[in-house]
């Protein structure tokens, strides 16, 4: 059964405050939790949820089982949240709940609050430069003869060069666990570091 529905409240679910599952209610159901679903979600729905939560901004929007949160009331996923061009309140927006018998985790949002504004960039840096994380961590569409991506670590001797035919070049790094990325800086061959 699907029906538009206008949001009437939201928590986190998590044993933080600022961060956690999204979970909201509607007006028409003020006692019903239902999780919400990354479908048509971004920045600005993000940031109207933190406001109405009472923090100053969001820090991340991320989506997947990354908290472990109690269940909600029902098994449904709130999808497709709209608001008006000139929302100020995430209680301004509605949205199309659709019952469901299993909820995908890995499609439900979770967002990370900021308690001042604005949201610093915390957290040691995740081994790029330092080597913690090993070469193997590393793959890439294609490597101009020896320079793979091993060589696209920050301050290294060497720098990762995609073949000339390549048509869309990238590289990529594999984490062994979760993380939220605050901030990205790369180098360009000449040594000058761009944030």
């Amino acid at each position: 059964m699907v029906k538009d529905v206008t949001i009437n409240s939201l928590k986190l679910l998590g044993e933080k405050k600022n961060e956690g599952t999204l979970a909201l209610t509607s007006r028409s159901s003020p006692n019903t939790y239902v999780l919400v679903n990354q479908d048509h979600w971004n920045k600005n729905l993000s940031q109207l949820a933190c406001q109405y939560l009472g923090f100053e901004g969001v820090f991340a929007t991320v989506s997947g089982p990354l908290y472990e949160s109690p269940s909600v009331d029902v098994p449904a996923e709130a999808e497709s949240v709209v608001c008006p061009a000139n929302a100020t309140n995430i209680t301004d927006c509605w949205y199309s709940e659709i019952k469901v018998g299993h909820i995908n985790a890995s499609e439900i949002i979770s967002i990370v609050c900021c308690p001042v504004n604005p949201c610093n960039i915390s957290g040691p840096p995740l081994g790029l430069e330092s080597g913690a994380l090993p070469d193997s961590a590393f793959s890439e569409s294609s490597c101009h003869l020896a320079h793979c991506s091993r060589g696209g670590r920050l301050n290294s001797k060497s720098a990762w060069l995609p073949d000339s035919t390549d048509p869309s070049p990238w590289m990529q790094v594999q984490f062994e666990s979760s993380y939220i990325v605050t901030a990205i800086t790369t180098q360009d061959i000449s040594g000058k570091l761009r944030p």
